[in-house]
C-alpha cells in the first residue's frame, strides 16, 4: 500500500500511526485461504496500525478493494478549511507476486466533501456523487 487518503495539495498523508508518524509504503502479507477470485491481505500479527484488506476479483468487470485499518489517527485535511469544503485525495494500492508478471498498480484520485458538526468539528469524509466511500472520523 504506496498510499491511504494522500491530499493532493494540502497536508499529504492523512492516515499516521496511533503515535501520528506516517507508516505507508506498508506491504500486506496474503492470508493462506486465497483464489483466484477473492483474497485477503494483512499486516503481520501485533503490527500497528493493523491493515486488512480483501481483494476481490470480477472476471471482465472489475477488481473489488475493501480496506479496514485499526489503531490508527486520521489527521484533517488542510483543504476542508474554507469554501466549497472539499479536499482531492488520493489513494494507490500495488499488488505484486502471486503470478502477477508485474506488479500492478490501482490509483484514485477523488473529490471529497467534508463534513462538519455544529461546532465546526469535522466528522466525516465521504466522496462527491459515491456514497460507497465513506470514512468517519472521532
Amino acid at each position: 500500500m504506496n498510499g491511504l487518503l494522500r491530499e493532493a495539495g494540502g497536508s499529504e498523508e492523512l492516515v499516521k500511526d496511533i503515535v501520528g508518524n506516517e507508516f505507508v509504503p506498508i506491504a500486506l502479507q496474503p492470508q493462506s485461504r486465497a483464489s483466484a477470485g477473492l483474497a485477503t491481505f494483512e499486516t503481520p500479527a501485533g503490527q500497528t496500525p493493523h491493515i486488512n484488506a480483501v481483494v476481490q476479483v470480477k472476471p471482465r468487470r472489475a477488481i473489488g478493494f475493501d480496506i479496514s485499518v485499526d489503531q490508527a489517527a486520521v489527521v484533517d485535511p488542510q483543504l476542508c478549511i474554507g469554501s466549497p469544503p472539499t479536499a482531492r485525495l488520493q489513494v494507490a494500492l500495488q499488488l505484486s507476486g502471486g503470478g502477477l508478471q508485474a506488479p500492478v498498480t490501482f490509483a484514485q484520485v477523488q473529490d471529497w466533501e467534508c463534513v462538519s458538526d455544529d461546532r465546526g468539528t469535522l466528522r466525516l469524509l465521504r466522496t462527491k456523487g459515491h456514497p460507497a466511500s465513506v470514512v468517519f472520523l472521532p
